[in-house]
């Protein structure tokens, strides 16, 4: 997520836009599928306004995996069909509902942990979760959903001022095999 944003700055792109443009280079590297989330309606129906998945981009040796665009972190009994991010749905839930109490008084990045809660964190200490992501991978010719267990890290990004609507959730999901890290990991401010 560091290296996103220094790019980003670097070109002077905002972060969704950097994402849009990284599935077009070839990038070697280890594989990493990066998402973009956002608070908007379905992109078909142009309804039922939820966080859903904006813009996915494969990087590295990534190319034969995928998100579908308008996937939801996590589903729900009415609507399955989320990709297991709890961590991206548990951020914006909770900045969404410290949103009701006070108005976004600045810029800020934000990230959620369990011993924690909601906080704000710097461009380079966003915590790792271990989770269990539903992706596509390829498969010959044709896209298959997969689960794959996977390293992943979250922020999110607020506006001074900003509504859920102007807010977006970068995701990123190491599909290197993952190595153990702790359940709540600390942030260091």
């Amino acid at each position: 997520l560091h290296r996103l944003y220094l790019v980003a700055r670097q070109y002077q792109v905002t972060i969704p836009t950097l994402i849009l443009r990284l599935g077009d280079l070839n990038l070697d590297g280890p594989p990493y599928l990066i998402a973009c989330f956002r608070y908007r309606e379905h992109s078909r129906t142009g309804r039922n306004p939820q966080l859903r998945l904006q813009e996915c981009a494969t990087i590295g040796g990534g190319k034969s995996h995928l998100i579908w665009r308008d996937r939801t972190p996590v589903g729900t009994s009415e609507r399955p069909g989320g990709i297991g991010a709890r961590s991206v749905s548990n951020v914006f839930n909770a900045w969404r509902e410290n949103l009701k109490h006070r108005p976004q008084e600045f810029h800020a990045r934000y990230a959620w942990t369990e011993d924690i809660g909601l906080a704000v964190i710097g461009s380079s200490n966003t915590p790792e979760y271990e989770e269990i992501v539903e992706i596509a991978s390829k498969d010959g010719d044709k896209w298959r959903p997969a689960s794959v267990n996977a390293v992943t890290s979250h922020c999110l990004y607020a506006l001074q001022g900003g509504t859920e609507r102007q807010c977006y959730i970068v995701y990123v999901i190491s599909l290197v095999q993952p190595r153990s890290i702790p359940q709540n990991p600390a942030i260091e401010f």
